[in-house]
């Protein structure tokens, strides 16, 4: 539940990010030349929407070393439920620190403005990170950056609600699992499951339950547990694979008498929900789906 509130919010941020309710400035918080490189910051970042019965990927924030002070970021929003992206954009970013909160300065790179935005980061775990934006809400213009960080350092508890957004989460690709973002297709619902072999996709993808029943009668039911086990290491696909080595089928059969159509890499460790259209792959210690 309170990752669905989550994803909601971050909706409404995302939609305020783009319609420009962002505080912007010329000037930075602080000077770039005082800033370093914060490595619990570095690498990928998702953030996420939700459906009736999943959760997946609404935009990625990628944030690399440019050099010892400061960040490159690529800002990745997708469309499709996660499928593909809509657009691409990159931002110069440095640390500032004020009263020991660590804030996000954030300038385009390429873009007809190269005023300033502002996050702030309010929590940072291994896994995730929170963040508020500063909002136009505050209307104070600042002559120097001595003035600004002088500003945010007196009195920010007041002015806490007023300025800055609504916190918004990120996480680790590797954290956003099968059963993290199916609400309904979790792991412990799983009943049975059947390995399919070498099948005609087209053909498969028209079976209704009722004719995938008829398929699997009389045929060897892998163990589900093990099922159970293999789908907990597994999470959403991130774009890094690119190619297919031995594409096989198989089915879940639901507690709830639905099926779940997959299709896995037999000698690797790409497998798709077919059913929905969501790819994931598998990243524990077992990296392939086997009926062994």
């Amino acid at each position: 539940m309170r990752l669905i509130i989550t994803s909601i919010i971050a909706t409404l941020t995302l939609v305020t990010w783009i319609s420009c309710n962002n505080y912007e400035s010329k000037i930075p918080i602080s000077d770039a030349s005082g800033s370093r490189i914060n490595v619990c910051l570095v690498g990928k970042w998702v953030g996420l929407e939700a459906d009736e019965t999943r959760l997946f990927p609404q935009f990625e924030i990628n944030l690399q070393p440019f050099n010892n002070q400061e960040y490159v970021a690529s800002f990745k929003v997708f469309s499709g439920k996660g499928k593909s992206i809509e657009s691409v954009d990159l931002y110069k970013v440095f640390n500032s620190t004020i009263n020991s909160k660590e804030y996000l300065n954030i300038q385009p790179i390429g873009a007809r403005s190269k005023d300033f935005i502002f996050y702030q980061i309010e929590a940072d775990s291994q896994d995730s990170v929170s963040i508020r934006f500063l909002m136009d809400s505050l209307d104070v213009k600042f002559e120097t950056s001595a003035e600004f960080s002088a500003y945010l350092a007196q009195g920010e508890s007041q002015l806490d609600h007023q300025i800055w957004s609504k916190p918004l989460t990120f996480y680790r690709w590797h954290t956003l699992t099968w059963d993290r973002t199916n609400q309904v297709n979790k792991s412990d619902q799983f009943d049975e499951f059947y390995a399919l072999g070498k099948i005609d996709e087209n053909d498969f993808m028209d079976q209704t339950d009722a004719q995938l029943q008829e398929l699997i009668n009389g045929k060897e039911e892998i163990k589900i547990d093990k099922i159970r086990t293999y789908f907990k290491g597994i999470r959403l696909y991130n774009g890094e694979l690119a190619f297919w080595k031995m594409p096989n089928y198989g089915v879940i059969k639901m507690r709830s008498g639905a099926f779940v159509k997959l299709k896995y890499d037999l000698r690797g460790p790409r497998i798709v929900d077919l059913t929905n259209q969501v790819e994931y792959v598998n990243t524990g210690n077992d990296g392939v789906l086997t009926a062994d």
